[in-house]
């Protein structure tokens, strides 16, 4: 699982951020920082991921 620091760094690197998807596991669509939902591809659906800032 990615920390604060390790979302915080992707994102100054890529602009984006790739959160896993708390149900499977994999990476969910890119968001932006200051959202807490994700689409997963993998489960089809929107999750709830941690809000970056």
């Amino acid at each position: 699982m990615k920390d604060m620091l390790d979302l915080l760094q992707e994102f100054a690197e890529f602009g984006y951020v790739l959160h896993e998807c708390p149900i499977c596991g994999e990476e969910c669509e890119p968001t932006e920082i200051d959202n807490d939902k994700a689409y997963c591809p993998v489960c089809d659906e929107v999750v709830n991921v941690e809000r970056v800032l």
